[in-house]
């Protein structure tokens, strides 16, 4: 993927579920043993380069800053992999979004629209480096 504001690919789907074993009993079968994990507040699902993580509304708030919308389980968010902030910021800022960031640290946040309703969070990948 070679996007002008560096996206290289797709970190994470997220997604909000108030029953979280609910969502881990449903993917289960689907992934296999051991692609689900379970913490307090999350259920992260193994699903390729890209992870699907839900969390419960009161995670999803203090990650993204927003109440999620009502209703059963749902995907609410979408993480995607950058070699520069600065450029997905200045690419933003150029298309009228730049009103609307949330920059933080390593992460610059998009809230959703009325249209899309859905966040969208763009991560900084860092070389690896070779040893």
């Amino acid at each position: 993927l070679d996007h002008d504001n560096g996206v290289t690919g797709l970190a994470e789907v997220v997604g909000v579920a108030g029953d979280l074993n609910a969502v881990e009993d449903a993917y289960r079968p689907i992934l296999g043993t051991g692609r689900t994990h379970r913490e307090s507040e999350r259920v992260r699902l193994d699903a390729g380069s890209a992870g699907i993580t839900f969390l419960a509304p009161l995670a999803f708030a203090a990650r993204f800053g927003q109440t999620p919308q009502d209703g059963g389980p749902h995907l609410a968010a979408l993480s995607f992999r950058a070699t520069s902030l600065d450029r997905v910021k200045d690419l933003l800022r150029g298309h009228g979004i730049g009103s609307a960031l949330s920059a933080a640290g390593d992460r610059i946040l998009v809230p959703p629209t009325q249209e899309c309703r859905v966040s969208i969070e763009f991560v900084e990948t860092r070389p690896v480096a070779v040893v």
